[in-house]
């Protein structure tokens, strides 16, 4: 397996593209590293709805690339009601952040990712462990440290606005599961940064 290579490596990845003709997805991932499930059709959706769309993408993209989280948490309180949904689609536990273990290959998500100082510890965490990724369902823009799969990215009034939009979003599951395959397909890269924080040395 190749070592990933960062911004310039996964830029490189683009399947011979130039940079303007990269879809959202791979100029996210290009610039930041993360698998970005919505494709940036949805825009003119209800928040719910969008967020409905990702949570429902989410559980086979994770089969899909390998990821076997026996543990999920919560990076806040406030996001217990995402980790326990998450759980129970991925068929693994819910844990306090501070019962993880690195032999859990734990999953940390977040409803709403702004960065800070709890979410920088949580990565170095997981990379001084070489086990576990991330997930935010909604990412702010211009977050530095970017979640390893990200639902959507965009600016909201606050964390409580998508809290509330999740929990109507976990009530109304959707019948379909959106086409993710181009978001699987980034997150299983080689150059995918999740891979570097688990590579064995």
């Amino acid at each position: 397996m190749a070592a990933p290579g960062g911004a310039a490596g996964r830029g490189g990845g683009g399947g011979g593209k130039r940079p303007r003709q990269f879809t959202r997805r791979e100029r996210v991932f290009a610039t930041s590293g993360a698998a970005l499930l919505d494709a940036g059709d949805n825009d003119a959706r209800d928040l719910p709805t969008l967020l409905a769309l990702c949570l429902a993408a989410f559980p086979p993209l994770v089969r899909d690339v390998g990821w076997r989280p026996s543990a999920v948490a919560g990076l806040t309180p406030e996001d217990g009601q995402l980790a326990r949904a998450m759980a129970i689609a991925l068929n693994a536990d819910t844990s306090p952040l501070a019962a993880l273990d690195p032999a859990d290959r734990p999953l940390v998500v977040t409803a709403y990712l702004e960065g800070g100082d709890a979410w920088v510890r949580q990565r170095e965490r997981l990379s001084r462990w070489r086990s576990g990724t991330t997930f935010a369902l909604v990412q702010s823009p211009g977050v530095a440290d970017a979640a390893d799969v990200v639902g959507t990215i965009r600016a909201v009034p606050g964390p409580e606005t998508v809290l509330q939009a999740v929990a109507a979003a976990l009530a109304a599951p959707v019948a379909e599961i959106p086409d993710i395959r181009e978001a699987t397909a980034l997150a299983a890269s080689t150059e995918a940064p999740w891979r570097r924080r688990q590579q064995v040395t």
